[in-house]
């Protein structure tokens, strides 16, 4: 039996406790790069560009009740993790889509089809933490997109964190500041700490990573998920 797996406000719902199958997935895809293309007078063809972007996609999941017995589908809104069960160590960030009634389709057609809005990157589901004591150091991260990491930096003053060649200032740094690069916040004690800094939000590149790190510092926590395409 396929199902799906639904996680909401972390809450986990299986589709098998729902009595829900489904009777096949769609294709895996890669999601589409954004591209401009213009043709530039005086010249032939033409001109792309690109912004190393990726666009959302839909995937459509058809599924089947297994009994008519009522049940309640209301979790199935909103937006949360999707896991599928031929990709079990994946997990996919989506937004349902479906604008009508599912209980009452469900109960009175048994079959329906979910319609997710889903991210371009999907992550594994096993989350990594790293800790480092030491000012330079590298390590290997696994997948095949840039992983968007929260980091825990410790230390006082101005740190500058190198991280494949590309550096992110801290100013004024008291304890411990968090920098979410998928949200795009730093906090310090609970503040906004976004003033504090300078430069793009870090990533981890597939393969190797090398961190180089100056000032008063302590130690720094990474914490990341392997990403794919």
């Amino acid at each position: 039996m396929n199902y799906f797996i639904f996680i909401k406000d972390g809450v986990m719902y299986d589709s098998r406790k729902y009595g829900i199958g489904c009777g096949g997935f769609p294709d895996i895809v890669i999601p589409r790069k954004r591209m401009t293309i213009e043709s530039l007078p005086g010249r032939s063809g033409s001109l792309t560009s690109t912004d190393d972007c990726y666009d959302s996609y839909t995937k459509n999941l058809e599924c089947y009740m297994e009994d008519d017995v009522y049940k309640d589908l209301s979790w199935l809104s909103g937006s949360g993790k999707l896991i599928l069960s031929n990709e079990l160590e994946r997990e996919y960030d989506v937004t349902l889509k479906n604008n009508i009634e599912l209980t009452q389709i469900a109960t009175y057609w048994r079959n329906f089809i979910l319609n997710f809005e889903v991210q371009p990157f999907k992550k594994s589901r096993d989350k990594h933490t790293l800790i480092y004591k030491e000012k330079s150091f590298n390590f290997r991260i696994g997948g095949n997109a840039r992983a968007l990491p929260i980091i825990y930096v410790t230390g006082t003053g101005n740190i500058d964190l190198t991280i494949n060649g590309k550096t992110f200032k801290i100013k004024n740094l008291n304890t411990t500041i968090m920098l979410d690069s998928e949200l795009q916040i730093a906090m310090e004690d609970q503040e906004n700490a976004l003033p504090k800094t300078n430069g793009d939000f870090p990533e981890l590149s597939p393969g190797l990573n090398n961190f180089q790190i100056t000032g008063e510092f302590v130690s720094i926590k990474i914490k990341y998920q392997e990403t794919y395409l």
